[in-house]
């Protein structure tokens, strides 16, 4: 693992269509074509935990921290690892 993060091997049968799922949404225009990509690749598959992370991204800039926290713990519970998710949620707990 490179600073925390893990680098996932294919596990499930849907892991590499949620990896382009992903890369789609890190390459998309607007936050609501992100949104959806990172959602496909969740739903795809659940154990990676990229597209929560992102997904707590995407609910900040739209203003639902609530569901943002939701994402990063999600993320976190996949792989408690998982730097970037804990990056995030902890800024989120410590904003003024």
């Amino acid at each position: 693992a490179v600073m925390g993060v893990k680098r996932y091997a294919a596990t499930t049968p849907n892991s590499d269509a949620a990896r382009s799922a992903y890369q789609r949404g890190r390459r998309a225009r607007t936050a609501t074509e992100a949104r959806r990509h990172y959602e496909e690749s969740a739903r795809l598959d659940p154990t990676r935990p990229e597209p929560w992370n992102a997904l707590g991204l995407n609910a900040i800039h739209r203003g639902e921290p609530g569901a943002a926290e939701a994402h990063w713990l999600r993320a976190l519970a996949e792989d408690p690892d998982y730097y970037p998710a804990r990056h995030n949620l902890a800024r989120y707990r410590t904003r003024p």
